[in-house]
């Protein structure tokens, strides 16, 4: 498993746990698309912390995940080696020490991820402002049909067509030092004009 499909793996479990973080680390602060741009844009400056853009979304799953196994190992072991034995029956007082500092170490992790969910995740407001943006940009339903999400075959075509036609009109540019690009230019049309 590369590293790549293990991010995504760990994206995948922490999302129901963390839903806010994933609206957080858009971006370096001050760019464009930073969350601090983004919350002075929608009028939600006030509700901007110096979290949201600090680090991605990655980080701070990989951060509270961290978090919440040392919570349960460090409560299993102060269980197990907190516990004076009595006489004659040491393993099970270790054992029943270290059930319980594992289940209270399990509660404390559950505590973790919600505390965490809130202090870094971004605001109920910020996360409705990003879902009506998302809920108005569907590109996707200019090639798609009704509810069967069949492809309009003769809207593909008009895209490719208009493609194709800027690519055409675009190749008078390469000239003098440009002129080595022509043959990508060539293939990349005649791509387009062959697979769309």
């Amino acid at each position: 498993m590369t590293f790549k499909a293990f991010e995504f793996k760990l994206l995948l479990f922490a999302k129901p746990l963390l839903p806010r973080v994933f609206y957080n680390g858009m971006g370096p602060n001050g760019t464009s698309h930073s969350s601090w741009h983004r919350f002075n844009k929608h009028s939600c400056a006030y509700r901007w912390s110096y979290f949201h853009d600090l680090y991605g979304a990655i980080d701070y799953v990989v951060a509270t995940v961290f978090l919440a196994v040392a919570l349960i190992l460090g409560m299993t072991g102060i269980g197990w080696f907190g516990v004076k034995p009595t006489e004659g029956n040491e393993l099970q007082a270790r054992l029943t020490g270290g059930a319980v500092g594992c289940a209270v170490g399990l509660a404390l992790a559950r505590w973790v991820f919600l505390v965490m969910n809130y202090w870094v995740g971004a605001s109920s407001q910020f996360i409705r402002i990003v879902e009506q943006e998302l809920k108005r940009c569907h590109p996707e339903n200019t090639m798609l049909t009704g509810d069967t999400h069949e492809c309009r075959e003769e809207q593909i075509a008009r895209i490719v067509l208009n493609a194709v036609t800027y690519l055409e009109a675009k190749a008078d540019t390469l000239v003098g030092r440009k002129e080595k690009y022509r043959k990508h230019h060539d293939a990349l049309i005649a791509n387009i004009k062959q697979d769309g």
